[in-house]
């Protein structure tokens, strides 16, 4: 999963006009997760993990 500096990276390399493939050889993903990133205009929002308590439904 990518982290706001991976997309940052991202965003300011495909600004200067790199491929896709070179960006994703330099933040270690694959070119699809390049793509969709750039897709998405912005980093995924991480999920909050619950406690065993809140999983199973105790709360």
């Amino acid at each position: 999963m990518l982290n706001r500096e991976d997309w940052l990276m991202i965003r300011e390399m495909r600004a200067k006009g790199c491929y896709l493939k070179e960006i994703a050889e330099r933040v270690g993903c694959s070119e699809r997760t390049v793509r969709r990133a750039l897709q998405r205009g912005g980093p995924v929002p991480r999920r909050r993990r619950g406690g065993a308590a809140e999983q199973a439904g105790c709360l």
